[in-house]
């Protein structure tokens, strides 16, 4: 393959999301890094397709038949909110932006920005709800509240366009976070636990204080992220292989989307095989994958622990 067209086919097909900036701009140089000279063979325009997002999507909220992403405007204002349909449609979002980004250097009014998104292809109700949004953007524009909202809201809703289901991942790797139950705040407390119920995640009982978020990256990756058939490869902690805490993950009774773990590996004196210290497991059918070029997706790291998801 020729370098010009490696370097496109990463661009293509590589994608990174952190919520933190500095990893984010640590992994777009890493990215470049790997390239090594083929980087040299780049286009004259060069997307690195690293972005900061929340990959957990904790702003997504039910609508109706629908979906909205929520924007949180600190200290207390009103969230900004753009529809997921739109989001998840990454040219027509992209063109929505163009125009509320338009609207601001000119301090159009909202009507003729809702009129000028319409027209680049949203629906009207879509078009409607970000007409409304710009003009809480030129609020916070002329209260001297800055002028990024747009590349916020640019970055966050990459991971809304990357679990759709036409861009979806075959190989997504990862270091979560292990952070367990008892030293989260009472909100998050909250967040967790609901997370963890909808997938089957959740023991409660004495085990409530060693649930962790690690367990919800492994079952929302696998749900939002993966193509089916797709693997999914994550650094956890060794209490992923047999405690009672992490069971649903190995015995295939996790819900609304199934991981049969294929491997484990234990990386602190070199690589260890871990596979015949993984608890009970159930081997779930896995139909192949979907994809005649793979997409790799990267949330936060590496792996150690790797399975293969399927729908339910």
């Amino acid at each position: 393959m020729p370098p010009a067209a490696i370097v496109a086919t990463c661009a293509d097909c590589v994608f990174g999301i952190d919520v933190h900036p500095v990893a984010v701009a640590l992994a777009r140089v890493t990215w470049l890094l790997a390239l090594g000279e083929l980087v040299q063979d780049r286009p004259p325009t060069l997307n690195v397709p690293v972005y900061m997002g929340d990959s957990m999507q904790w702003s997504l909220r039910p609508l109706g038949a629908s979906a909205e992403v929520l924007v949180d405007v600190p200290p207390n204002d009103p969230p900004l909110r753009i529809p997921a349909g739109l989001a998840s449609d990454l040219g027509l979002f992209e063109r929505a932006l163009d125009e509320l980004n338009r609207g601001l250097d000119t301090l159009a009014e909202p009507e003729a920005v809702r009129d000028a998104i319409a027209r680049a292809g949203a629906t009207a109700e879509d078009a409607a709800m970000l007409g409304r949004t710009f003009a809480q953007l030129k609020q916070l524009y002329l209260d001297g509240r800055n002028h990024i909202w747009t590349f916020i809201l640019r970055n966050l809703l990459r991971p809304v366009w990357l679990s759709h289901p036409e861009h979806r991942a075959d190989v997504l790797v990862g270091n979560p976070p292990w952070i367990v139950y008892r030293h989260l705040s009472a909100e998050m407390k909250d967040r967790l636990r609901e997370a963890l119920q909808t997938y089957g995640l959740w023991a409660g009982g004495s085990l409530a204080t060693q649930q962790d978020m690690c367990a919800l990256f492994w079952a929302r990756g696998a749900e939002r992220y993966l193509s089916e058939g797709g693997t999914l490869a994550l650094v956890l902690p060794y209490a992923a292989l047999n405690a009672p805490v992490f069971a649903a993950m190995r015995d295939g009774s996790m819900q609304r989307v199934k991981v049969a773990i294929t491997g484990g590996w234990g990386l602190e004196r070199g690589v260890a095989d871990l596979r015949g210290a993984i608890g009970q497991q159930h081997d779930e059918h896995l139909r192949p994958l979907r994809r005649a070029r793979p997409r790799l997706a990267a949330a936060d790291g590496v792996r150690s622990l790797g399975g293969r998801a399927s729908a339910t």
